[in-house]
């Protein structure tokens, strides 16, 4: 009798557990069901918007990124939207997708037309400072870039890291851009010649040919290049030998 009495409250024991289950699971599938309706018919891509760009239309860029309006967020990949903008426009970097409840698709990136021309025989490339290739097939008479000229290029891809068969090049030519923008002077050089990389030499202001010698020292050289040029006349053209970072040779025609 008495453990007829004690078995009473392990079964409803069990019961309660196997209700307290059942309610659990039973909310898990109504919750699943209603995140479906939802990502169907509420969370869905109703705009597409785009950081400002100089470089392309927004008509480009919405074709390019392949966002379909009305398509539910869920079925909405960021990463394929980013590998699209990536294949079809070469002068975006650093894509940025956000999603939002309102159903509006956020692109941000980088853009840049490159800070080098690299010419490989029949072929141009737009190359960033940090050496990423943007592209091939850019006209390098344009003066949109600075013409680098180098030797023993090992590899150059779009898409990739431009690699050199003496490897210091590929820390020295970001180290180069870098000055060259920190005394605001990128603008003004149209040549970077490391065919020589103990006799560094740039075409600058379209006037001067200039010897900068070694990379040592490179951001002293640059502002005492520009010292120099201020102190001559705005016609004069020639040679300037900055390889001893002490003393400035002008040969002026």
């Amino acid at each position: 009798m008495n453990e007829e009495l004690g078995r009473i409250p392990k079964k409803r024991k069990q019961k309660k557990l196997f209700r307290i289950v059942f309610l659990v699971l039973l909310l898990l599938v109504l919750g699943s069901v209603v995140g479906v309706l939802l990502s169907e018919n509420y969370f869905i891509v109703r705009e597409v918007q785009f950081q400002e760009t100089e470089l392309y239309s927004y008509d480009t860029l919405f074709a390019a990124a392949g966002v379909e309006i009305g398509r539910p967020m869920a079925k909405t990949s960021k990463k394929e939207i980013e590998k699209n903008l990536l294949a079809a426009c070469d002068f975006l970097t650093d894509i940025q997708v956000d999603f939002s409840f309102t159903g509006t698709v956020t692109i941000r990136f980088t853009e840049s037309l490159g800070d080098f021309c690299v010419q490989l025989g029949s072929e141009n490339f737009a190359v960033k400072g940090d050496l990423y290739v943007l592209s091939r097939g850019v006209d390098p008479g344009d003066g949109k870039r600075i013409l680098l000229l180098s030797s023993g290029v090992k590899t150059c891809i779009a898409g990739e890291k431009m690699t050199f068969l003496d490897e210091s090049l590929e820390a020295m030519i970001p180290e180069i851009i870098s000055a060259l923008e920190e005394k605001e002077m990128r603008a003004d050089v149209q040549t970077l010649d490391l065919r020589d990389k103990f006799n560094i030499r740039i075409r600058y202001l379209d006037r001067f040919d200039v010897l900068l010698g070694e990379n040592e020292n490179i951001a002293y050289k640059l502002a005492m290049l520009r010292q120099v040029v201020r102190k001559l006349d705005p016609d004069v053209t020639g040679q300037i030998d900055l390889a001893d970072a002490n003393t400035a040779y002008v040969n002026a025609h």
